[in-house]
């Protein structure tokens, strides 16, 4: 009876472990690189104006990724600012010289970098692409004063692991996600084709997941559903509907959890597109057009707001 005690007991202390590993991160620090990215800051400025848009690229991804939807907001009177958050490379061997991205990382750099710009002028935008989004809608809750308006591309306050190569692994690596951080640095996932990376304009690294940046965002984004009902400034939300990396719930979940006045919802077809993960919108070449007239419109319901 006791030889059975003592198996038993083994493995509860084993499964509390693994449960503590993969429901928390405060037992995983986030490294710190000496170069924050290999990739240039884009960064438009035109004396006079009074309006910043900072703008948040996605994981695995760079600032190219938004410069097309920050040219347009240029022509509206804006200084842009998109830079390159922690970790950023355009080559796979470039990131592998970089700490992973983390979310914690970035939402420390996020926040610095919106209160640097709160400094110098009357009024902020912030346009995130995926997790992008997600750390604005975090920060929107935790700074006075909030920004003026916030824009989310595909971005999540749930992930699901759709994007994963194998059906079995959808599930399974968000779940022990903390578990596999201890034990691998990359795992491989399905590589984008030329054409697909053509259709989306992609900027980045594509074909690798880092264990520890998977769970730095599963355990963040419970930080941003809570930060949701902070949220007072107005918020557009887009998404594509058959989004492969970030369900198409999400926007509900964004437009039902904030306190904003102005919540605008829109959803993209891209039925047109069986190419790529329909996740990468803001370069996309089937949707950017139709985002920088959404984004403009919006903009003007927020004037004065």
């Amino acid at each position: 009876m006791t030889g059975w005690i003592i198996v038993v007991s083994i493995i509860a202390f084993f499964a509390v472990l693994i449960l503590i590993i993969n429901m928390t991160d405060f037992w995983m620090k986030p490294a710190v690189s000496e170069k924050r990215s290999f990739c240039p800051d884009i960064v438009m400025t035109s004396k006079g104006n009074r309006t910043a848009a900072l703008m948040v690229h996605e994981y695995h991804g760079t600032p190219e990724s938004l410069r097309y939807q920050g040219e347009a907001l240029a022509k509206r009177g804006m200084d842009i600012y998109i830079p390159a958050m922690p970790g950023a490379a355009d080559s796979l061997e470039d990131m592998r010289k970089l700490s992973p991205p983390d979310f914690r990382v970035w939402y420390v750099f996020l926040r610095d970098y919106y209160i640097n710009l709160t400094a110098q002028y009357e009024s902020i935008i912030i346009v995130g692409a995926s997790i992008g989004g997600s750390l604005a809608l975090m920060l929107a809750a935790g700074v006075s004063p909030q920004p003026r308006a916030i824009v989310t591309l595909a971005s999540p306050v749930k992930i699901t692991g759709r994007h994963f190569r194998k059906r079995l692994l959808r599930n399974t690596m968000l779940r022990f996600s903390g578990l596999l951080a201890l034990f691998s640095k990359e795992v491989p996932t399905r590589e984008m084709s030329p054409e697909a990376r053509k259709l989306v304009d992609f900027h980045g690294v594509d074909g690798v997941l880092f264990p520890a940046s998977v769970h730095s965002q599963k355990i963040g984004l419970r930080g941003v559903r809570k930060a949701l009902r902070g949220v007072k400034c107005p918020v557009l939300a887009i998404h594509a509907d058959g989004d492969a990396t970030v369900g198409s719930e999400n926007i509900d979940l964004i437009a039902r959890g904030v306190s904003s006045d102005i919540v605008v919802k829109k959803r993209l077809d891209l039925s047109a597109d069986t190419l790529s993960h329909r996740h990468r919108l803001a370069s996309h070449t089937l949707a950017r057009g139709e985002i920088r007239r959404w984004i403009g419109g919006f903009l003007g319901l927020t004037e004065g707001k």
